[in-house]
């Protein structure tokens, strides 16, 4: 299962760790003299949830709630792509184009809704 992340940050003074398996998340921060490992407030979560996939959109899309929609060929930048829709379970909207050659993704635009109706 994606949405998975680990991030560790060290300097010369210290360590940090954030992980998140999707769902929950912890943090440990030494740097506050906090030794032990805390759970993600309700707004850390929310934050968390929201971050784009290390992955990308197109990993395990069905498995993240992801509906994705064929909308043609198109050329971008004088390449040939297969432009995509892709909803997501948060009802978001993001655009993405991949190669037709090597089906690579090449470009991404997240849809910004301006009067509740999706692009």
């Amino acid at each position: 299962m994606s949405r998975k992340t680990l991030l560790i940050c060290i300097s010369l003074v210290f360590a940090v760790s954030l992980t998140v398996d999707g769902i929950n998340g912890w943090k440990l921060r030494p740097f506050l003299n906090r030794r032990e490992v805390e759970s993600f407030t309700p707004e850390e979560k929310k934050v968390a949830s929201l971050q784009s996939d290390l992955d990308g959109p197109l990993v395990d899309y069905a498995a993240k709630g992801t509906k994705v929609e064929l909308q043609g060929p198109e050329k971008v930048e004088g390449k040939d792509t297969y432009k995509l829709k892709l909803a997501m379970k948060d009802e978001k909207v993001q655009h993405v184009w991949v190669a037709r050659s090597s089906l690579d993704q090449q470009y991404s635009k997240e849809v910004v809704q301006m009067s509740g109706d999706a692009a």
